[in-house]
């Protein structure tokens, strides 16, 4: 069974660079699999009932999956697109990213520090793997914020 650990909203600033207009949520899910899934916001906030794309992977690899992901589904990059998917033509909705090899990965991602990308705030909760393993995102000169957990409370129901 899996937890989500990890929430990503996706979307534009307003026009005072505060807060966030969401379009899209990714969350990874982390127990017995590792896996990104996307979904779509609605302008009242609310979560589409589609998921528009589900990504296993390598825990070594969370973060510049997330990166990857939110590229290929909501960049309008061409260049970084046909070069995506000349790489990994096989990209399907349910999708496996230990199928992208290193040299693959690591030319997409340097592709994506020149792709303009959303706005991303992610709140990264206890126990995620992606805690205190943000710094990959300084690389990048997209907008995003970090919110990690500070404080936690648990009680059972008994």
């Amino acid at each position: 069974m899996t937890t989500i650990t990890t929430q990503i909203l996706i979307g534009k600033a307003d026009k005072h660079g505060n807060g966030i207009r969401p379009t899209h949520a990714l969350y990874l899910h982390e127990g017995s699999i590792c896996a990104w899934s996307l979904h779509a916001v609605d302008l009242q906030g609310s979560l589409s009932a589609n998921e528009i794309a589900q990504w296993a992977c390598d825990p070594k690899d969370i973060l510049s999956d997330a990166l990857l992901l939110t590229a290929l589904y909501l960049s309008n990059d061409e260049k970084f697109l046909d070069r995506a998917l000349e790489l990994i033509p096989s990209i399907q909705k349910i999708f496996d990213s230990f199928s992208i090899s290193e040299n693959d990965r690591e030319e997409l991602l340097k592709m994506l520090k020149q792709t303009p990308m959303p706005k991303m705030i992610f709140s990264i909760f206890n126990d995620s793997s992606l805690r205190g393993k943000t710094g990959l995102l300084n690389d990048y000169a997209f907008d995003c914020e970090i919110c990690e957990s500070t404080f936690s409370r648990h009680q059972t129901t008994w």
